[in-house]
């Protein structure tokens, strides 16, 4: 696994990520910690999902063993602090969330369609009046066909009326941090937040 400074175009850090042949993938989970996921495949044809603390490399901090053996993707949510991964060719989608330096499986959503590919929609597009935590777009192919299709995670609530603050942090904006100029000349910059109902 190789780590860039996107600025300089350089490689920063390098360590052994999965030892499987196929290729792997790389999350940072969130802004402020010294924390990766990858998804790849081990020695034995079998996804795997790790946790990396940047700080040490040398060995991971956990490793998860997840059904596929195909190519990984991996999406984190910064708000609810899960991580969302599935696979090319997969009909299941596993949310893990990460919590005090480690990551534990939480659950899972599957059906009977095959995806391509995936992508997390910004939280700010979340319903709040459904409990909705996340959406995600997939395309996949179904009887022949592709399609393109919408799935919303939401959380069960009797009470939807009633807003949780604790399940709706302010989310990133639509307004840039910084602008291309002040980035180039190395200034950094944690995101713009705005409250999520607006």
């Amino acid at each position: 696994m190789s780590i860039c400074d996107p600025r300089s175009s350089k490689v920063v850090q390098e360590f052994k990520g999965h030892k499987g042949g196929k290729p792997q993938k790389m999350q940072f989970l969130g802004s402020n910690t010294n924390y990766i996921a990858t998804v790849g495949q081990g020695r034995r044809p079998k996804r795997e999902l790790k946790l990396w603390d940047l700080r040490n490399t040398s060995a991971c901090v956990k490793t998860c063993e997840l059904q596929g053996t195909s190519l990984g993707f991996i999406e984190y949510d910064d708000a609810t602090q899960c991580a969302f991964v599935t696979g090319q060719g997969d009909s299941r989608v596993y949310y893990c969330e990460f919590h005090s330096g480690t990551m534990d499986l939480a659950g899972f959503y599957t059906d009977n369609q095959q995806i391509t590919s995936q992508s997390m929609c910004p939280r700010r597009v979340c319903d709040v009046g459904m409990t909705e935590l996340a959406r995600y777009v997939r395309v996949g192919k179904k009887q022949g066909r592709g399609f393109v299709e919408i799935v919303q995670i939401r959380q069960p609530k009797k009470n939807t009326t009633i807003f949780d603050k604790t399940l709706y942090p302010d989310c990133a904006s639509e307004t840039p941090a910084l602008t291309a100029k002040k980035w180039f000349s190395g200034d950094t910059s944690d995101p713009v937040l705005r409250d999520i109902r607006n």
